[in-house]
């Protein structure tokens, strides 16, 4: 901490948070999960008027955060629909069952499925695909 920090009464944050944030913590190493990539789709209820929400993101604690808010604003009787990729492994699928069953406690329908579609057809199909109205989050 320098002189001009103390008279200030502050303290660099950096260096004392590091140790506190790896305190406790496993070495990190390669057997971690990798992210699976996800594509989603949140449709309104039946008969009410709402927007088709999209996403194509990793499944990150965060993203699938957002993806549940997303699919709980939509209100009962919602469609979460989950595409991940088609070489995912059935322990892939059954994770992002997983992770989003207790929706269907909330009343929103909770469907995952594999792409049928290789990776990267899919992805060349995805940027030539012109913006549709009444979609966001691509």
């Amino acid at each position: 901490m320098t002189k001009a920090m103390a008279a200030r009464g502050v303290a660099p944050i950096v260096h004392p948070a590091v140790p506190l944030a790896s305190a406790g913590r496993a070495p990190e190493t390669g057997s971690e999960e990798q992210p699976t990539h996800v594509r989603t789709r949140v449709v309104p209820p039946s008969g009410k008027p709402g927007t088709i929400l999209h996403r194509s993101a990793l499944l990150t604690p965060y993203t699938a955060e957002t993806i549940a808010e997303d699919a709980l604003r939509a209100g009962r009787g919602a469609g979460l629909d989950l595409t991940v990729a088609a070489d995912a492994t059935a322990a892939d699928v059954a994770r992002v069952q997983e992770q989003f069953a207790w929706l269907g406690n909330r009343g929103v329908r909770v469907n995952v499925r594999r792409d049928a579609r290789p990776g990267a057809e899919h992805a060349a199909e995805t940027e030539q695909r012109p913006a549709r109205g009444r979609t966001a989050g691509r």
